[in-house]
């Protein structure tokens, strides 16, 4: 997961911010001036220092992952949109440029650099008691907080008087990342159910 959080590129009256980066997905902003409105964007990942013309652009030539990787002619008529393109299924640590090309009153072609991040690890260190990819479905939210891992969510439903188990977001390309419920209803019917990105569990392994 990259999170940057400022323009990478603008051109007079475009700015393009990426916001998530990850092996499966990038997201990015566009500030579009009312004036350059209604306009298309195309815009994919290609090798480093690519540079396709705009006729290249509009048939996704050198385009890198499958279709779903690729945004082609999308409207846009809103002055701020956040678009995205999806499992990519980039390998952990690669390189790309992100290409952009904005046709509206007048046109834009912008590119950045973007590295896929190192495979994260889902685990924290140290000893746990949860299951991994499982939410505990059907559970009464008591409250909800942030913590750093996994581990700090348990500590802190095991220090709450009604909390009997936890649901913690590790996914870092969820938005609600880093996210730590406490859960105060049990016992809970089913147990678990499968769900990517999130750890589920007692309020503490003696639980």
């Amino acid at each position: 997961f990259c999170l940057l959080q400022s323009a990478w590129s603008q051109d007079a009256d475009v700015t393009v911010t990426v916001v998530d980066v990850s092996d499966q997905d990038v997201f990015l902003n566009i500030i579009t001036a009312p004036e350059a409105l209604p306009g298309l964007v195309w815009f994919f990942l290609t090798a480093p220092g690519a540079e396709p013309t705009p006729t290249e652009m509009k048939s996704g030539a050198g385009a890198v992952g499958p279709a779903s990787c690729q945004d082609l002619a999308d409207a846009i008529t809103l002055p701020d949109e956040t678009l995205g393109l999806v499992f990519c299924n980039l390998p952990y640590g690669a390189e790309y440029t992100l290409q952009v090309y904005f046709e509206g009153n007048g046109t834009r072609l912008l590119r950045e650099n973007v590295t896929v991040p190192v495979e994260p690890s889902p685990l924290p260190t140290g000893p746990f008691c949860f299951d991994i990819d499982y939410d505990y479905a059907g559970a009464t939210v008591e409250s909800n907080t942030t913590a750093a891992d996994s581990v700090a969510c348990q500590v802190l439903c095991a220090a709450s008087a009604t909390c009997l188990h936890f649901r913690y977001v590790y996914g870092a390309s969820s938005p609600d990342f880093q996210r730590c419920d406490l859960l105060s209803s049990g016992p809970l019917s089913g147990s678990a159910s499968p769900a990517a990105g999130f750890h589920s569990g007692p309020q503490s392994c003696d639980s």
